[in-house]
């Protein structure tokens, strides 16, 4: 079985410590696949992962390198103003070594480099034609929900633990309603 997640942001150059920068798409669309893994119950599943692939893809997507190397040099702009240059402890990526050799290097440079935010959400949608109802119970299983940021349709632009646990409340008050109801019937699938 292939389930397809998604995830909107491609970051590079995350650093490790505070204050941080990225550079990154946003509302961008990458696809991933997540198989069971054949003839092993109880395994991990299995979620292939190629940068050079997952940066082809999202190349497609969502413009060209000039435009992330534009972004890669603002980013280095504005860190190198007070107060923020005074905050920065660590080395910037990329060097000035690397800028200075222009795009094509920053290119290499980033498909090299190029990682997700891996926040992976939608391998169980909700919505019209989807597996789960609009309150996360599982279509034709009884007494089975999803309370996770699977249940998104897509990615949010902002902070994706905080909308998870936004679905986690309001599934957990329509937990407690359908309780207190009896509705515990199977969703027709």
């Amino acid at each position: 079985m292939t389930r397809r997640t998604s995830s909107s942001t491609c970051c590079l150059g995350q650093a490790t410590t505070p204050p941080r920068a990225s550079v990154g798409f946003r509302g961008s669309r990458s696809v991933q696949s997540v198989r069971k893994a054949k003839g092993r119950s109880g395994c991990h599943p299995l979620v292939p992962w190629s940068r050079r692939r997952y940066w082809q893809i999202t190349w497609r997507r969502n413009g060209t390198v000039g435009r992330l190397s534009q972004d890669f040099t603002a980013a280095r702009e504005i860190c190198a103003f007070d107060p923020i240059k005074g905050q920065i402890e660590e080395g910037l990526w990329p060097g000035t070594e690397l800028a200075a050799q222009g795009d094509k290097a920053l290119l290499e440079e980033i498909k090299d480099r190029v990682t997700t935010i891996f926040h992976p959400v939608g391998s169980i949608a909700m919505g019209a034609g989807g597996p789960l109802d609009g309150r996360c119970r599982v279509k034709g299983i009884r007494g089975f929900r999803v309370v996770d940021a699977s249940v998104m349709p897509s990615i949010v632009s902002g902070n994706t633990n905080a909308a998870v646990n936004m679905i986690a409340e309001k599934a957990s008050d329509m937990i407690i309603a359908d309780a207190r109801t009896g509705a515990r019937t199977a969703v027709p699938s």
